[in-house]
Parts: structure tokens; C-alpha cells; sequence
């Protein structure tokens, strides 16, 4: 099982996620061939590298939900670059509000890790730009990590750091890995700073994470240990996520045991597709 207090990355790129991975002394996972994951010793930070644009970031973040074995008090947060029409190169801000500018849809991240970090509304765009708005960053990710992370985990445990890379005075096609990892490396110290905080509240939630539909109505009508009970509530949890909708009785009518129980949704939560078209 999962430490209290556990935090998962998400990165678009190797320049941006390389100074973290180095910090926190974290290992590639060899046999993954779809996404670069990484993980520290304890297995309390995880992370991985998205690719750029919402699709992959989607995917990504997704798929890490599951490989980590992340519950409902895991600290998400998604950090890298952005564009801006305002603020200073090298800044860094907390977003409280990020805009899909293709479709308009405002989400609102609720993390309060710091009150005195920077804040500021992101546009998630689909291809690079350089048009800056005046009143937001931009990016690429930001906003399907957060759709799909608050879909997963409690939403005032996913926080959003962007660095400003890139504006009217600095021209997005002179930015390249080398400065891209400059940037991250001079913001880590308080990157991380908020990190601890937000692994704080990782913790702080774990006591009173509301227990998922059905939980009780199935360990009523079959023995469950205690590390069963546990499994069974995360894997309700990750199943509820993709359909919250969906009756679980015609799935699990013919079962015997809590260990064919928990294997059955698991499957089910495996076999599911997303069509990452819709966002």
C-alpha cells in the first residue's frame, strides 16, 4: 500500500521533469513502454512524462492514476512552462483558474497550499501561440490535467505551477531544453516548498476520505478483510471515476469471494477506453 502523504507528477516534457526526477532521486520504471514513469524509493512521489497537448497530458495522467495505485487523498500536480503577456521571465504562479480556449469551459482549482504565492488564470490552448493574453498564462496541459485529476482524487489536493517562459520580450522559438531545465532548476526550492505542503495535506486528508458507493451494500453481503476492505474502496473509487452511473450487481451477482470481487472490478476498470476526443 500507498504512505500517507504521497504526491504524483505530471510533466510534459523531459527538460521540465529532469531537475525534479534528479532532486527526489527517482527511478525510470523499465517495463513501462507507453509513458516514462519515474518513482522515488518509498514510492511516496511518482511521476511521469506526458508529451505535449491535452490528448497525451489526458492520457497521461490518467494512466498514472492506475499505475501508482493514487487514492482519493493523493496530492496531483502538474507543473512545467508557459507563455505570458504579462508577469516576468523565470516567474512562478499557482493557477486558480484555467480556461480551455477552444470551448470556453472554466474549471477552478482550489489548492491552498500557500497564500502568498503568485496567482493567475491559465488558457490552455491546442498548438503554440504567440499571442499573449495580458490577464493569463498559456499553455498546453493544463487544463485536461485538471479535468481528468479532479475526476480521480479529491480537487483541493491538484495544484498547477506554471514558469514563465516565454512572452512578448522572449521569443518562444528561442527556448530550448537547456533553458527550459534553467527554469525549473531556479524555481525547485519553492516548487518544492509547495509540494511538502500539498504532501501535508495528502496526509491531513487520508483520515476522513469519504467512503465510495457500494462500499457498504458489498462488505454487508461478503467477508472482506481489512486490507480487502481497503482495496475495494480504491478500486470503487477508480471505477465510479470512469462511470459514475454504472450498476455494479449484474457484474458482481455471481461471485463468490472478496478476492473474485475486488480482481472483477479491477478488470473492469482495465478494460475501459477513454475517448479522448471529447476533450
Amino acid at each position: 500500500m500507498k504512505s500517507l502523504g504521497s504526491i504524483c507528477w505530471v510533466v510534459a516534457m523531459s527538460s521540465e521533469a529532469r531537475p525534479i526526477i534528479d532532486k527526489l532521486a527517482m527511478v525510470s520504471l523499465k517495463d513501462d513502454n507507453r509513458f516514462k514513469v519515474f518513482r522515488n524509493q518509498t514510492g511516496d512521489h511518482w511521476l511521469i512524462i506526458s508529451g505535449i497537448g491535452q490528448i497525451n497530458c489526458a492520457a497521461a495522467t490518467t494512466y498514472l492514476y492506475h499505475i501508482s495505485q493514487a487514492n482519493q487523498n493523493t496530492g496531483w500536480i502538474n507543473v512545467g512552462i508557459a507563455g505570458s503577456g504579462f508577469g516576468n521571465y523565470g516567474q512562478l504562479y499557482a493557477v486558480d483558474k484555467v480556461e480551455n480556449s477552444s470551448t470556453g469551459k472554466i474549471l477552478f482549482p482550489v489548492c491552498q497550499v500557500s497564500k502568498n504565492q503568485i496567482r493567475s488564470k491559465l488558457f490552455t490552448v491546442e498548438r503554440p501561440s504567440n499571442i499573449y493574453p495580458r490577464d493569463a498564462l498559456v499553455d498546453m496541459e493544463g487544463f485536461s490535467f485538471f479535468m481528468i485529476a479532479s475526476r480521480l482524487v479529491v480537487k483541493e489536493l491538484i495544484l498547477i505551477l506554471k514558469v514563465i517562459s516565454d512572452g512578448p520580450k522572449n521569443n518562444l522559438h528561442e527556448l530550448d531544453e537547456g533553458k527550459v531545465a534553467s527554469l525549473m532548476i531556479e524555481n525547485l526550492p519553492v516548487i518544492l516548498k509547495l509540494v511538502d505542503r500539498l504532501r501535508a495535506l495528502s496526509a491531513d486528508f487520508s483520515g476522513w476520505v469519504s467512503e465510495p458507493k457500494t462500499f457498504k451494500a458489498i462488505i454487508s453481503k461478503w467477508h472482506f478483510t481489512v486490507s480487502q476492505k481497503v482495496q475495494l474502496k480504491d478500486v470503487l473509487r477508480r471505477f465510479y471515476s470512469i462511470d459514475s452511473k454504472s450498476d455494479l450487481s449484474d457484474l458482481l451477482k455471481n461471485l463468490k469471494d472478496a478476492k473474485s470481487i475486488i480482481a472483477k472490478i479491477e478488470d473492469s476498470c482495465n478494460e475501459y477506453e477513454i475517448d479522448w476526443r471529447q476533450y
